[in-house]
């Protein structure tokens, strides 16, 4: 990079931290261009880009409607992306769905769904009682 720096302004350093603390915290994109793509492959990116979009937009909702709390990390390597959501006021996720190597997999946590399940129907119990 610095040899195509016209303006002799890149900072090597700052680059470096900079694109470290993205990789990490889930704020990088890469954009790939290409001259010219076999018809499945642009398939596949515009049916990776629909899903990728409606679990975006799906982890938003329930976190704007205060139902979850959503976090993404990056794995060590850059090579496993994970979604975690979390209930309100709980620490421990739910579920967690993540990508690595290629491979989507989803994990729903019985213990905190039972726990969440059991407090909302206390909770339902105690509002049905005092009317």
């Amino acid at each position: 990079m610095r040899a195509s720096d016209q303006e002799g302004a890149f900072e090597e350093e700052a680059f470096r931290e900079g694109l470290a603390a993205h990789l990490r915290d889930g704020s990088f994109r890469v954009v790939i261009v290409l001259d010219e793509a076999p018809p499945g492959l642009v398939r596949l990116a515009g049916y990776l880009e629909t899903i990728a979009d409606r679990i975006a937009g799906w982890a938003d909702g329930l976190e704007s409607n205060g139902l979850a709390r959503v976090r993404s990390t990056v794995g060590k390597n850059g090579d496993r992306w994970t979604l975690l959501l979390s209930l309100p006021g709980e620490e421990t996720s739910i579920a967690t769905g993540w990508n690595e190597r290629g491979r989507a997999s989803l994990a729903v946590y019985r213990s905190v769904v039972e726990r969440a399940a059991t407090s909302s129907r206390r909770r339902r119990s105690r509002s049905s009682a005092s009317r």
